[in-house]
């Protein structure tokens, strides 16, 4: 991955292949990305990862700014990468994102960890990060 510019919660990256990876995560892909027009190969131009730990009070929201409409229209593919919540957050997650990345390991995943693990399973050109809150 190559960065190429970042704003306060938002960062863009160009996807440039596979990361490695220690352990794999749980990997829920709640339905086929979309077919975006901005894309004529089939696959997403972008791919929003969002992490998240225990978000349920914000996370409906934040998914709501990318309905599926928008999603198909540009191109867009929607992660969310879970460290383990205990609450609802990856019901929530399930309902609205096309894949859902569940960290399954006892031990607690750091933030970092969950944009890796989102980036890694990420089809878009260009990675763009933003916090569930």
């Amino acid at each position: 991955m190559r960065l190429v510019g970042a704003i306060p919660l938002l960062s863009v990256f160009f996807n440039t292949g596979p990361m490695p990876n220690d352990a794999a995560p749980e990997i829920i892909r709640t339905e086929t990305p979309a077919l975006g027009v901005a894309s004529p190969v089939g696959e997403p131009l972008i791919s929003i990862i969002v992490p998240a730990l225990n978000e349920e009070k914000l996370m409906d929201r934040t998914l709501r700014c990318f309905p599926k409409e928008l999603r198909d229209h540009y191109g867009i593919q929607l992660i969310v990468s879970d460290g383990g919540s205990s609450d609802a957050t990856p019901q929530i997650a399930e309902a609205s994102a096309d894949v859902l990345v569940r960290h399954t390991e006892p031990r607690r995943q750091t933030i970092a960890e969950g944009r890796n693990r989102g980036a890694q399973v990420a089809r878009g050109e260009l990675l763009v990060f933003i916090n569930a809150d």
